[in-house]
């Protein structure tokens, strides 16, 4: 296998798939630290921290500061920061999107149909294993505008529900997510619909703060 190998990836988890890690990382969380083998955490985030060369103890100290062994934290993360609760939908997705050359971005949607993946928010994964406290203490962000993306085909994995798409979607998801994940990070952007932001009046589009 060659390093210029494409490493496109799109995998999605529906809400049962997410509330069953995020309990999975509570329990390890809970045990004696030296005791407990953290490669029993389901494989979902910890497969993508470790491949970054990362630690898998500190995925546990930043869920340990979240709380995440205990239901009332557990409860509080999914409300919160991943926008799951009793009345959440089935259609819901939490996505992982690694693009053409590895980085990763996850995206919070659902599905439309069989074929339609719609992503609203997201949120930057951290470009360091050590960094991994930014993604914990960071907050998805609504898109500008909703991304949707047509599924060819999807693949049951250990991971989640890997999608296949077109050369064509594959190119308009990677320039979509370019965007975002630089609004992301400039901090600075205020979003124009007000559908999403009740108080804020309607404008023409994104305001960039001097």
């Amino acid at each position: 296998m060659g390093d210029n190998k494409s490493k496109f990836e799109l995998v999605t988890l529906d809400k049962d798939k997410v509330v069953s890690f995020v309990n999975a990382v509570g329990a390890e969380v809970a045990k004696d630290a030296n005791k407990s083998p953290v490669a029993k955490i389901n494989g979902y985030l910890a497969s993508l921290f470790s491949a970054g060369g990362g630690k898998l103890s500190l995925l546990k100290e930043e869920a340990s500061k979240l709380g995440l062994d205990s239901h009332d934290g557990r409860k509080e993360f999914l409300g919160k920061r991943l926008g799951i609760d009793a009345s959440t939908a089935d259609d819901y997705r939490l996505v992982t999107f690694t693009n053409d050359t590895g980085q990763v971005m996850l995206f919070k949607g659902h599905m439309d149909g069989d074929k339609k993946l719609v992503l609203t928010d997201s949120i930057a994964f951290p470009e360091t294993p050590d960094k991994i406290h930014e993604l914990f203490q960071s907050k998805f962000k609504p898109l500008l505008k909703p991304i949707e993306v047509q599924i060819e085909k999807s693949t049951v994995t250990s991971g989640g529900m890997k999608l296949d798409v077109s050369a064509d979607e594959q190119r308009k998801l990677e320039m979509q997510t370019t965007l975002a994940a630089a609004i992301h990070k400039s901090g600075d952007v205020q979003l124009a619909s007000n559908a999403r932001l009740p108080g804020k009046p309607q404008a023409n589009g994104a305001g960039l703060n001097a």
